[in-house]
């Protein structure tokens, strides 16, 4: 077969090399036709163009509808100045397609016809053929026989060889496009696992970055919360305490014992160090008689909160000054939990609760209640 196809393809060039016997013609060519894909039409198109101007034919195109009759062939021709018109379908197989062609002739005024087998392998050198024997002054003549003549066995057993071959490549490139799609499909695994990872890796340093970023916010709000004493060194405060008191020693009819207790109070305060404070203040207290207690103190108060509330401790010591009543002086102490607030800078809202200590004035007292205080700082 392949000694076959160098004998063809060797014709095929002397075909080409060698000056048509016809008289060079003007050739109207429609597009091929037929069931194939473009692709084929398309190859099918160029190798018919080849043959014709092989044959020494110059080719003008052909558009529009078909031509199915001898005054449409005619109408045509004219109409392109052409001397022949061509026309060809195509039905393709593997190796192989059969054609369906048509050549009008203006001089002869009509329209041979021929179907034929083409094998691939031999295409240009048939259809140099069998345009050759059109595509002249007196047509296909005796060769129409030859032309369309049924397959001897060695050109069946070429045209089956030749469908194996094409069976063949067929498989062999779908077993490539398989192959190649795999590896495709499995390099596209692998570059989305990869994107993926590279994803979750940029999530990750930015899920650590941010909780970094939060951590030293955090870090920095709590560096930076306004501790006790902020707006100042200094503070000045007024205020007020109510509770109650219990006498705690022997009954004396003309002392008074039990009963409410009332405090005006005023402070001083001096910051010592960050939420250590030392108080000096005087107290009026009403209700266990009237009198005047002159303390010292001292408050400490930390911040565990980013805004500014204080708590702590706080415990006031000093002399008591009954001006009513028992009529005497006697020492007083008062301790208690302690939180303070500063809604603005400078001022502080402190609340004492609850507060317990003893007052010895009189027949002795133990004390208990709460109190408020507002205060200004200052340097």
């Amino acid at each position: 077969m392949k000694q076959r196809s160098r004998i063809a393809l060797v014709a095929f060039t002397l075909a080409l090399a060698t000056p048509s016997l016809a008289s060079a013609e003007t050739v109207e060519l429609y597009p091929v036709g037929g069931t194939a894909d473009a692709t084929t039409l398309t190859n099918a198109q160029t190798h018919i163009r080849t043959a014709i101007t092989g044959l020494g034919h110059t080719i003008v195109d052909g558009s529009g509808t078909r031509p199915t009759t001898t005054a449409e062939f005619t109408t045509a021709a004219t109409a392109a100045h052409a001397v022949y018109v061509v026309l060809a379908d195509i039905e393709p197989n593997a190796g192989h397609y059969h054609l369906h062609v048509w050549a009008f002739s203006v001089d002869a005024a009509r329209v041979e016809e021929l179907y034929v087998d083409i094998l691939l392998e031999e295409e240009d050198a048939r259809l140099h053929d069998i345009l050759g024997s059109m595509l002249r002054p007196q047509g296909l003549a005796d060769d129409a026989l030859r032309l369309s003549a049924e397959e001897t066995d060695e050109q069946r057993a070429r045209r089956e060889a030749a469908e194996a071959a094409a069976r063949q490549a067929e498989l062999d490139r779908l077993h490539q496009a398989e192959a190649d799609a795999a590896a495709a499909a499995e390099a596209q695994r692998r570059a989305d696992e990869a994107e993926a990872q590279r994803v979750a890796d940029e999530q990750r340093q930015q899920q650590e970055q941010a909780a970094r970023e939060a951590a030293a916010a955090a870090q920095h709000t709590w560096d930076t919360r306004p501790l006790y004493g902020a707006g100042g060194a200094w503070m000045v405060q007024i205020g007020g305490e109510g509770g109650g008191a219990i006498a705690y020693g022997a009954h004396n009819a003309h002392v008074p014992g039990g009963g409410g207790l009332g405090l005006v109070q005023a402070r001083v305060g001096r910051l010592i160090v960050d939420g250590l404070e030392v108080r000096a203040g005087a107290d009026i207290f009403l209700g266990l008689g009237t009198g005047l207690d002159l303390v010292l103190g001292v408050t400490y108060q930390f911040s565990p909160f980013t805004f500014p509330l204080h708590i702590g401790a706080i415990i006031d010591l000093g002399l008591s000054f009954a001006f009513q009543g028992p009529q005497d002086v006697g020492f007083v102490m008062r301790a208690g939990a302690v939180a303070s607030w500063m809604p603005v800078d400078h001022l502080y809202f402190e609340l004492a609760l609850p507060e317990i200590g003893v007052m010895t004035n009189g027949t002795g007292e133990l004390v208990f209640g709460g109190a408020l205080r507002v205060g200004y700082r200052f340097d």
